[in-house]
């Protein structure tokens, strides 16, 4: 049976207060920083370092932490976000490497939302993308993409992500979940809200506890790993 739309605005904004309280616990909260590293200069003048102009930088955030690794998974999955996610960060990574992009990956353990955030800044990162998978009780599928306001181009950037998923798993219909603007939309809105000069992210590519979902995953995942690193070459050429 399909949850009255009332319970489903309930659930997630349970799911957004778990959220924020497990951020608190990861030591979050604190200020935020968008200020690039300094550029250093070698002999013979070239302008280096993570701040350099020129650099196509993705910054990759790995949703949850250690300690709170978010939503479990079914199988052949068989794992939660968290280590599912960092390795899905680091087969980005290497098709960013092949395509000749450059890529670092930024956790929430030490430090929460804003120390994961700063270090994307800090790297003179072009855009953000958080890396999560949905869970709900097992019936609902699909694939989403949330963004916020903070920054104008994180819309664009978010509807290039969600095209790249959905074109990857086959979504048609009500698959495509499409993107979610937060706020109003409860949840990742500290995340995709957190800087505002450089476009943000957090995708939800399917459902863990779904097992048509969670078969997709894993058949997928270096797959995926290649769509999101495209995606992000093509959106910053």
């Amino acid at each position: 049976m399909k949850q009255p739309k009332h319970d489903r605005k309930l659930v997630l904004q349970l799911h957004a207060l778990r959220d924020m309280i497990d951020d608190i616990l990861d030591g979050g909260g604190g200020e935020i920083s968008e200020k690039p590293a300094p550029a250093t200069r070698s002999r013979g003048g070239a302008t280096r370092g993570p701040g350099a102009r020129g650099t196509r930088k993705l910054a990759i955030v790995v949703g949850h932490t250690a300690l709170r690794p978010g939503a479990s998974s079914l199988s052949p999955m068989s794992a939660s976000e968290y280590p599912w996610n960092k390795d899905l960060a680091e087969k980005i990574v290497s098709e960013c490497s092949a395509l000749g992009a450059n890529a670092a990956v930024f956790f929430r353990d030490n430090g929460g939302i804003a120390a994961a955030y700063s270090g994307a800044a800090a790297s003179g990162a072009k855009a953000v993308i958080e890396l999560h998978f949905n869970n709900d009780g097992g019936a609902a599928r699909g694939t989403e993409t949330l963004y916020g306001t903070a920054c104008a181009a994180s819309e664009d950037w978010a509807q290039r992500v969600q095209d790249s998923m959905v074109a990857l798993y086959g979504r048609t219909g009500t698959l495509d979940r499409k993107l979610k603007r937060t706020p109003p939309h409860p949840r990742g809105s500290d995340s995709v809200n957190a800087l505002s000069t450089i476009p943000s992210c957090l995708i939800e590519p399917f459902f863990g506890d779904n097992a048509s979902d969670a078969a997709l995953g894993h058949t997928k995942k270096d797959a995926l790993a290649k769509a999101l690193a495209t995606a992000f070459v093509a959106h910053f050429p």
